[in-house]
């Protein structure tokens, strides 16, 4: 083997190497940005559940989703049968000629 084939071998085995690096450091961006946004969706759920850990009723509180609740009874002791808690399905009772 004489140094021109050497030489070129080398500079096959270099160019080889230079693509490899380049492969390589575009999967590091891409797990870099992809850890980062991993990252950022841990954090949103740590941060989720703190609230709902917050928020949720104990065992001695009433469910909230009650439909018998305090502010209900006051309605309908003040208008029964026409006014529901807001967001309730069923529509509000509506006095014929109001607003019109």
């Amino acid at each position: 083997m004489n140094v021109a084939e050497l030489l070129a071998g080398l500079q096959t085995q270099h160019d080889e190497a230079t693509a490899r690096v380049g492969e390589l450091r575009g999967q590091i961006e891409h797990l870099t940005a992809a850890l980062a946004e991993t990252e950022a969706r841990l954090a949103d759920l740590t941060t989720t559940r703190k609230v709902v850990t917050e928020l949720a009723p104990t065992a001695d509180e009433p469910d909230p989703t009650e439909t018998n609740t305090a502010y209900q009874t006051i309605v309908n002791a003040f208008n029964p049968g026409r006014l529901q808690v807001p967001g309730s399905c069923e529509p509000v009772g509506v006095v014929a000629g109001w607003g019109g």
